[in-house]
């Protein structure tokens, strides 16, 4: 009787390589929100990986400036903002197979601002996924949007976080150009009012 095949152990790839025969290739992405913040604001780290024949991945995050991060071996570490600085992050699975995917988060100079993205893609790649706005000294967004017939497809208040993800009660909105009005609140009281275009991509 003729004996099985025996696969040899899966050699590493270049991570963004398609899959042949019993090679393993890992892709990690790292993500950031916010991208930019004042000094002292909170950033959320993020990562999603993949593997084309492990089934376990562990992560390393390191930065390239003094900020702790709250976990370094962790999918979702948080930090505290100090500076600009990029932060890296390497998956390796269980055949010792690694990628590495970094992020810059950049320090917003002082004194009240407002970022306002002209474009977003709510694709589920966990990169600018939700519409949102954020700056410096910003305590809280009240955010508007409409299609192009001039109907409310989002509306959203409280902190910096609220965002659109792109749907209306459930649904994918369309492609194409969409108009918010935006009122903010900056942590010394004042407010200030914004109308503009937001591009949604995917």
């Amino acid at each position: 009787m003729q004996k099985p095949l025996q696969l040899p152990t899966p050699t590493c790839v270049s991570g963004r390589i398609a899959l042949v025969l019993v090679t393993d290739a890992v892709t990690v992405t790292a993500t950031a929100t916010p991208t930019a913040t004042a000094q002292g604001g909170e950033v959320q780290l993020g990562v999603s990986g993949s593997a084309t024949q492990g089934t376990s991945l562990t992560y390393s995050w390191t930065t390239s400036g003094n900020d702790i991060l709250s976990c370094n071996d962790c999918t979702d570490p948080v930090v505290i903002i100090s500076g600009t600085a990029s932060y890296t992050v390497t998956g390796i699975d269980e055949w010792g197979c690694t990628d590495s995917d970094s992020v810059q988060v950049t320090l917003l100079p002082p004194g009240n601002m407002v970022i306002i993205p002209n474009a977003f893609s709510p694709n589920d790649d966990g990169v600018n996924d939700v519409f949102r706005l954020f700056g410096s000294n910003v305590e809280s967004v009240e955010l508007f949007v409409y299609n192009r017939w001039g109907q409310e497809v989002y509306t959203g208040s409280g902190s910096p976080a609220i965002g659109w993800d792109g749907t209306y009660k459930g649904v994918e909105q369309e492609l194409g150009v969409y108009v918010y009005y935006a009122s903010i609140t900056f942590t010394d009281g004042t407010e200030k009012d914004f109308k503009g275009n937001v591009t949604l991509m995917r």
